[in-house]
């Protein structure tokens, strides 16, 4: 891997942002755990399980050797370790912060669909008149 920088700087924000998460991933798996809600739980907590198992084994990047069957393999563990990562994060968020996201991505599409595809004209003269409809 000392040739690919790019799959270094890939696999680095990854786990920059999965271990900036993982306190509140573990912290809401164990809230359903304690509400007993062991099938979120237990689905959850083997993601978990599988993500950090990942981690430990991409963590030494450089073990990685120029074969192509390895850098394939390496690829598609951090592809997997992507997914679960970003499943983790959208499945633990809180009901509030979800609401309010759809919320707002809702606003800002109706924002922008209305000033861009039902823009109101002002037609200052009356010689196109005939052409628009009145009210």
């Amino acid at each position: 891997m000392r040739n690919d920088p790019r799959l270094k700087k890939r696999y680095s924000r990854i786990i920059a942002s999965f271990q900036e998460h993982q306190g509140r991933v573990r912290a809401a798996i164990e809230k359903w755990r304690k509400q007993g809600n062991l099938s979120q739980y237990e689905k959850y907590h083997s993601m978990m399980s599988e993500a950090e198992r990942l981690e430990k084994e991409l963590t030494p990047l450089e073990h990685v050797d120029q074969e192509p069957k390895a850098i394939i393999d390496t690829h598609a563990k951090i592809k997997r370790l992507k997914r679960l990562h970003a499943t983790l994060k959208q499945e633990t968020k809180s009901h509030i912060r979800q609401w309010v996201e759809a919320i707002v991505v809702a606003l800002s599409l109706a924002l922008i669909i209305r000033n861009f595809a039902f823009t109101l004209y002002h037609v200052p003269t009356g010689s196109a008149e005939s052409t628009i409809l009145v009210g």
